[in-house]
């Protein structure tokens, strides 16, 4: 608007015009006050990052787009190829009020299955089916209207199907109870709001390809067994990190696999017995018979898969509480019902085969993992990971969410004796290796 010759002045001095001097002038830009763009976006959602969209009704569901142009949900998290990884992007914005310059985005919302370029985007057919189109056109059926009507979860309705006033009647992503996910207007839901509700969790792509780059800079580094060489050697470093890649292909954040990891620090290796160290406190390994020959710290690599179910099996028959003996097995160092689930795993990798190589061993104790963590076989573990994502919703990546994470499965999922006081040296080191997994050093 020009310039001023005094901070708050009038312009005397226009573009293309002539002032002149006959003095020393100090010149202030003179703006004009133009008008402020508001963007009603919901909270949480930044557009270009990447998440995963997961039903309130059943939690353990997750929106994926399969390999016949199907959009479908699936039990847990993915493998590798990201399929329950979407990327939200700002794809179309609507004035809602004009007077107020207020504008509404529209998302487009493209699954990453074996990455972006083959875009599979979130689309409606005519008939209001939901369909994945690898076309990226300025196309309504392809826009999504998001909106958080609760704290923790989302709605998702199809912009070309969205009718703001009455917003019931506009057709928003809903799940059956055949976990079958649809277009559903909120009035024929009857408003029942956790069939349309969704979580919407920041996520990575190329998980696999991205945290593999983090554990090989752990697996790389040099001082972390330096400064954990009274509990660590590469044989367990080694188990951390196989473990910490298979937890990868299931989706979850480094910084909870560092928790993970932390507490496999404390605990066992792939595939290996409890070692009987001679205290009072391991008494129920005595009651095995021939226990400390056949079985302490030796590895199920080495044994005969049946063979150990069946003392499993044995020993439970005996005593339903486990009375007549026990050991721990695997990395989490599994016991009881859990030891027998463990095998159950062992020999579902195997195709019932009674010997297991090690990367089985490996595949079924991530199996194994990832199943408790969504409650597959015990609620009791299923709002681990959901607390953790809860309690960190403003950032999971952080060493702080890496502490948490150590310390939470301390307390709820290994459950060790005086599990609050081990907690907390879980949780640091698991700081630890989140800050080597970064590039740092300890």
């Amino acid at each position: 608007m020009g310039w001023a010759i005094s901070p708050e002045g009038p312009s005397v001095y226009m573009p293309g015009g002539i002032y002149h001097i006959n003095r020393d002038v100090n010149f202030y830009a003179v703006w004009e006050k133009t008008h402020t763009v508001k963007i009603d976006a919901p909270p949480g959602i930044t557009s270009g990052k990447y998440y995963s969209i997961q039903s309130m009704k059943y939690e353990n569901r997750y929106l994926i787009a399969d390999n016949s142009n199907k959009i479908i949900t699936q039990q847990n998290k993915s493998d590798s190829n990201n399929n329950h990884v979407w990327k939200i992007e700002t794809a179309y914005y609507e004035i809602i009020d004009r007077n107020k310059n207020l504008y509404q985005p529209y998302y487009r919302i493209i699954n990453m299955t074996d990455g972006e370029d083959k875009g599979r985007i979130l689309a409606v057919s005519d008939g209001k089916e939901l369909k994945w189109t690898a076309t990226a056109a300025n196309d309504s059926s392809q826009h999504w209207f998001i909106a958080k009507p609760t704290a923790d979860y989302y709605w998702l309705a199809n912009r070309k199907y969205y009718d703001r006033s009455p917003a019931a009647n506009s057709y928003y992503l809903a799940i059956n109870d055949n976990n079958t996910p649809y277009l559903s207007t909120l009035k024929s839901l009857g408003y029942v709001a956790d069939y349309s509700l969704w979580s919407l969790h920041e996520t990575l792509v190329g998980v696999t390809n991205g945290i593999d780059n983090m554990l090989d800079k752990f697996e790389n580094d040099a001082t972390y067994l330096i400064k954990h060489s009274d509990l660590v050697d590469k044989t367990k470093k080694a188990t951390m990190v196989m473990i910490g890649h298979e937890l990868a292909k299931y989706g979850y954040e480094p910084a909870f696999i560092a928790g993970l990891m932390s507490n496999i620090h404390h605990e066992g290796n792939i595939g290996q017995f409890e070692r009987d160290w001679g205290g009072s406190v391991q008494s129920y390994l005595r009651l095995i018979p021939n226990y400390l020959n056949e079985y302490s710290n030796k590895n199920i690599t080495d044994k005969n898969l049946t063979a150990v179910k069946n003392l499993l099996l044995d020993l439970k028959n005996k005593s339903s509480t486990w009375q007549q003996g026990k050991f721990g097995l695997g990395t989490v160092q599994w016991t009881e019902d859990r030891t027998l689930t463990l095998l159950d795993i062992y020999l579902e990798v195997t195709n019932n085969k009674d010997s297991i190589t090690y990367d089985q061993a490996v595949k079924a104790e991530g199996m194994l993992i990832d199943r408790e963590l969504t409650g597959y076989y015990n609620a009791a573990y299923k709002n681990i990971y959901q607390n953790w994502l809860t309690d960190n919703n403003a950032n999971t990546n952080s060493e702080n969410a890496a502490y948490t994470a150590g310390y939470e499965l301390c307390v709820n999922y290994e459950s060790p004796s005086d599990r609050v006081n081990k907690a907390v040296a879980r949780g640091n080191v698991a700081k630890d290796i989140y800050k080597i997994m970064n590039g740092g050093s300890v």
